[in-house]
C-alpha cells in the first residue's frame, strides 16, 4: 500500500502518469524520423527559396537550419573530413608534381616553308602530323613517319618516328595541370591520340593504338646519293604536305657517315618540317630532319644508317614478358611520363619503385611484388581513415582470437621503413620485444630491412629507419644486432613508444599446429592477419636456410619480418620471411631465441656501431633475395595462348 502511495505521489508530483509519459517519448520519435526522412525533399521544395539567397554562406546557413542537431554534427563532420583529404590532396601535388608555372594564353602558329608537294605516293602517305595540345589549346606542331611493325609484339599499335624537339616541348610546357596530350593526323585528315614513348638525344617514338592504315616508311633499301635532296613536313592544320630541295654540303661518304650522325643540309625548314624525312631523287629515304639552324639557314638530318640504328636499339628496350622483371633503360635513353600521371610517378620513385615502361600506366598496366600489397583480413584502429573493408579478404582471423590476443598483437606488431635519403629502400613488420637483460623494448624483424639496394648480401647500416605504431606514434629506430645467415636484425627506438605491450620471447614455447601471421601495412598502419598450420619441409623445397620450417599461412612483402603467432595464446612461435609459393617460411622461435640470448646491446656497452652477431670472420652461406617489383600488363605478352573460336575436331 505504501509503494502505491508512493507511486500515484510520485505521478502526482510531475504532472503527467507512466503511460503518458511513454506515449510523449514515442511520439517525439516519430517526429524526429519523420524530420530526417523529409530532410531531402524540404531541401528540394525550398530550391527556390535557397536560389534567391544572396550569397554561398547565407544558403548554406539556411541548409543547416532545416536539419536536425545530429545531422548537422554529421555534415559538419563530413565538410570537415573533406578540406582534411583537399589539404592532403594539394600537399601530395605541391610535393610530387609538376610545378605550377604560369600558362601561356598564346596558341602556336604554324609556319610553312618551301612549296606544295604533291602527295599521291606510298611515301609521302606515310609523313603524318604530330601537334601538341594543352586541352584545345595547341602549343607545338612538327612531323613524323610511320613505322612498320616488327615481329608478333603485343599489343598492335601504330608507331612513328620524329625529331625529339617534341619531347622538349613537351616537357617545357608541363604544368600543375599535367592536362598535355598528342595528336597524330594522316594525309587523309584522319586524326587520333598518340602518346610519346622512349627517346633519346635525336628521336622520339610516337605510339598509338589506333590501327592507323599508314604504309611504314621503308629505310632498308640501297641508297644512291644524289646531288639534290628534299625535306618533306606535313602541316596539322591544313594537312598540306610541304617540301624544300637543295644538295648537301658535305660529301656523304661512308666514313663520314661512321663519325657524323647529323648531316647539315643548306635548305631550311620550320617547325613543321622536324620529324620528316629527307629523301633523295630516286624516292630513297635519306635521313630525318632533326633540328634547324635559322641564322646559318641550314636543317640538320640523322642520316638513314644511324636512323636505322638507333630505331632497331629503341626497339629491343619496348616492354614485353622477357624483360618485365628486371626493366631498366641505358645510358643516353630515356621515357616520357605519360600526362597526367607525373606526381603517381614522382610518388612511386619516392617508394623506391621502378619507372614505369612506355604504355604501360597508358593501358592501366600494374605495379607487382609492392610492399603496399595486403593480405588475410585486415583490422584497423581508432579514426582510420583508410576504407578496408573493401581492401580485407573473406576470410575470419580476428574473431578467432581472443580480446586479449588482439589488443596485444595490436600494441607490438610495427610497421618499419627504411630510407637511403628521401628514397625508401624497404619496408616490413616488426615485433616489440623484452631484451633477455635488461627488459628494454626493442624490435625484432628481418635483416632484409638494412640489406643495401647495389648488393643484397651486404648490410647498409647508414639507412635511416622509421618505426611506425598506429594511430600516430612514428619514431627512429637504430639498428643494433644482425645475424646475416638467419636474416635477424634487432632494431632499438630513439624515443620511446607509448601504449605498447613487448614480448618476452627468452623462454621456451611448443610449436603449435594452428598458427596466425601478422603485418601492418607500410603506409596506413593496418593489421593484417591470415591463419594457417605449420607444415613438415618437403624433400623438393628449396630455402635459402636450412633451419627454416613452413606454414600454410600465405602473406605478401609487407609481412616479412611478421610474427607468427600461436592462434590459441598469441604467443610468438616465430618470424616470416617471403616465398612466391603457397607456403610460407618462417624462423622458428627457438632458433632466434638461441642466437640473441648470448649477446648484449652495442648501445648498453657504450657502442656507436652495429654489429654482426656471426662475426666478420664467418663465412656466410645463406642469401636471402626477396622479389624486386615490376610493372606488367598481359597485352605485353610476347606468346599469348591460341583461342579457336567455333567446333573442334576430337
Amino acid at each position: 500500500m505504501q509503494r502505491e502511495r508512493r507511486k500515484r505521489g510520485h505521478e502526482a508530483s510531475h504532472g503527467d502518469t507512466c503511460e503518458e509519459r511513454i506515449i510523449e517519448r514515442k511520439k517525439t520519435k516519430r517526429d524526429q524520423e519523420a524530420s530526417r526522412n523529409s530532410l531531402v525533399s524540404s531541401i528540394i521544395s525550398k530550391k527556390m527559396q535557397i536560389f534567391w539567397l544572396p550569397t554561398e554562406k547565407s544558403r548554406r546557413d539556411y541548409l543547416m537550419s532545416t536539419v536536425t542537431p545530429r545531422q548537422r554534427r554529421m555534415i559538419e563532420r563530413m565538410v570537415q573530413l573533406n578540406k582534411t583529404w583537399d589539404k592532403l590532396n594539394e600537399d601530395y601535388l605541391e610535393r610530387f608534381g609538376c610545378p605550377d608555372t604560369p600558362v601561356s594564353n598564346r596558341s602556336f602558329v604554324e609556319k610553312p616553308f618551301g612549296y606544295a608537294a604533291s602527295d599521291d605516293s606510298l611515301l609521302t602517305s606515310s609523313v603524318v602530323s604530330l601537334a601538341l595540345y594543352d586541352g584545345d589549346k595547341m602549343l607545338f606542331a612538327c612531323s613524323g613517319v610511320a613505322l612498320g611493325r616488327k615481329g608478333r609484339a603485343y599489343p598492335v599499335v601504330s608507331r612513328f618516328v620524329t625529331s625529339k624537339r617534341l619531347v622538349t616541348e613537351f616537357e617545357k610546357n608541363r604544368n600543375r595541370a599535367d592536362n598535355l596530350r598528342i595528336n597524330v593526323r594522316l594525309h587523309d585528315k584522319e586524326s587520333f591520340d598518340g602518346f610519346l614513348g622512349l627517346y633519346d638525344s635525336h628521336i622520339a617514338i610516337v605510339t598509338s593504338f589506333w590501327f592507323a592504315n599508314v604504309p611504314p616508311v621503308d629505310l632498308h633499301s640501297h641508297i644512291g646519293w644524289q646531288n639534290d635532296l628534299v625535306a618533306y613536313g606535313r602541316a596539322f592544320s591544313s594537312g598540306i604536305l610541304m617540301a624544300t630541295s637543295n644538295a648537301p654540303t658535305q660529301l656523304l661518304g661512308a666514313d663520314h657517315l661512321i663519325k657524323h650522325d647529323l648531316i647539315p643540309f643548306p635548305c631550311p625548314v620550320t617547325e613543321a618540317g622536324l620529324g620528316g624525312p629527307v629523301i633523295n631523287e630516286a624516292g630513297d629515304v635519306v635521313g630525318l630532319s632533326i633540328k634547324v639552324d635559322v641564322d646559318e639557314e641550314t636543317t640538320y638530318f640523322l642520316h638513314r644508317v644511324a636512323l636505322l640504328a638507333r630505331l632497331e636499339y629503341l626497339e629491343k628496350l619496348m616492354p614485353n614478358s622477357t624483360n618485365f622483371r628486371e626493366y631498366t633503360l641505358p645510358d643516353g635513353v630515356n621515357s616520357i611520363v605519360p600526362s597526367g600521371f607525373m606526381a603517381h610517378v614522382n610518388y612511386l620513385k619516392s617508394c623506391g619503385y621502378p619507372q614505369p615502361p612506355p604504355l604501360v600506366l597508358e593501358v592501366n598496366g600494374r605495379l607487382l611484388n609492392t610492399f603496399e600489397e595486403d593480405f588475410g583480413q585486415l583490422y584497423g584502429y581508432e579514426d582510420c581513415d583508410s576504407n578496408f573493408y573493401d581492401r580485407s579478404s573473406e576470410e575470419q582471423v580476428w574473431d578467432k582470437l581472443r580480446k586479449k590476443v588482439v589488443t596485444n598483437i595490436c600494441r607490438r606488431v610495427v610497421s618499419l621503413s627504411s630510407y637511403d635519403g628521401d628514397v625508401r629502400s624497404f619496408s616490413c613488420t616488426g615485433l616489440l620485444i623484452k631484451w633477455h637483460k635488461t627488459g628494454t623494448p626493442v624490435i625484432l624483424t628481418s635483416a632484409s630491412l638494412v640489406r643495401s639496394r647495389v648488393d643484397e648480401n651486404e648490410i647498409d647500416e647508414k639507412l635511416k629507419i622509421k618505426v611506425l605504431l598506429p594511430p600516430k606514434q612514428v619514431v627512429d629506430g637504430t639498428l643494433e644486432l644482425y645475424h646475416s645467415d638467419y636474416n635477424i636484425a634487432v632494431i632499438s627506438l630513439q624515443k620511446p613508444l607509448y601504449g605498447i605491450r613487448p614480448e618476452y620471447i627468452f623462454r621456451t614455447a611448443k610449436r603449435p599446429p594452428r598458427v596466425v601471421a601478422i603485418g601492418r601495412g607500410a603506409q596506413d598502419g593496418l593489421l593484417m592477419g591470415t591463419i594457417g598450420k605449420a607444415v613438415k619441409k618437403l624433400a623438393g623445397d628449396k630455402l635459402p636456410c636450412e633451419d627454416l620450417k613452413l606454414s600454410t599461412c600465405k602473406i605478401t612483402k609487407v609481412g616479412i619480418g611478421g610474427p607468427l603467432v600461436n592462434i590459441v595464446n598469441g604467443l610468438f612461435a616465430g618470424m616470416n620471411f617471403y616465398g612466391e609459393t603457397d607456403v610460407t617460411p618462417y624462423l622458428p622461435r627457438a632458433i632466434i631465441v638461441e642466437v640473441l640470448s648470448g649477446t648484449d646491446l652495442p648501445s648498453h656497452k657504450g657502442m656507436d656501431h652495429a654489429t654482426d652477431i656471426m662475426g666478420a670472420a664467418t663465412v656466410k652461406k645463406n642469401r636471402w633475395r626477396v622479389p624486386k617489383p615490376y610493372w606488367y600488363h598481359p597485352l605485353f605478352e610476347d606468346r599469348r595462348p591460341l583461342h579457336f573460336y567455333g567446333r573442334q575436331l576430337q
